[in-house]
């Protein structure tokens, strides 16, 4: 029998992959909000020794708040990229955006701006802790009223 635990063991994981597939999951509950949804996938893509599931629940949170603060007619970008030793993967939409104050309380735990019963305010939290571990961290951009670009870097393991 399989533990739960190994859903966690790590495997060698594209972020390409992962990405394309967690927005599959999203799909259908974006295009009932008349959000569209592109990728920007990297060519030169390295594989990881990382959680699969890990990895996708990271980008399905990320997802999940861009659909929350999304509006009919917006649009999500999801891209991959290397840079310095680093992949990187971004979510970035044009919705409400996040005020400069909360900024640094988003990753906090419980901390959300959703109304009632619209979220636990753990996504962001548990997001950053999970990519911690890897080695990388999670940063925000974003303008209130402008939309946000969370972007999640991982160092390229030898």
């Amino acid at each position: 029998i399989l533990s739960q635990k190994d859903e966690y063991r790590p495997s060698l994981v594209n972020l390409n992959d992962s990405l394309r597939e967690t927005v599959l999951l999203v799909h259908y509950e974006a295009s009932k909000q008349g959000i569209e949804i592109t990728l920007d996938p990297c060519s030169d893509m390295p594989t990881l020794k990382l959680s699969e599931a890990q990895v996708r629940q990271v980008f399905l949170n990320l997802l999940i708040n861009s659909l929350q603060a999304g509006h009919q007619g917006g649009h999500i970008i999801c891209r991959t990229w290397r840079e310095d030793g680093r992949v990187l993967a971004s979510v970035e939409d044009d919705g409400s955006g996040i005020d400069q104050a909360d900024q640094v309380r988003i990753f906090e735990p419980f901390f959300s701006k959703k109304a009632s019963g619209q979220g636990t305010g753990l996504g962001l939290f548990i997001s950053r802790s999970i990519v911690s571990t890897w080695g990388g961290d999670i940063t925000v951009e974003s303008r209130s009223g402008q939309g946000a670009k969370l972007t999640i870097w991982i160092p390229i393991q030898k």
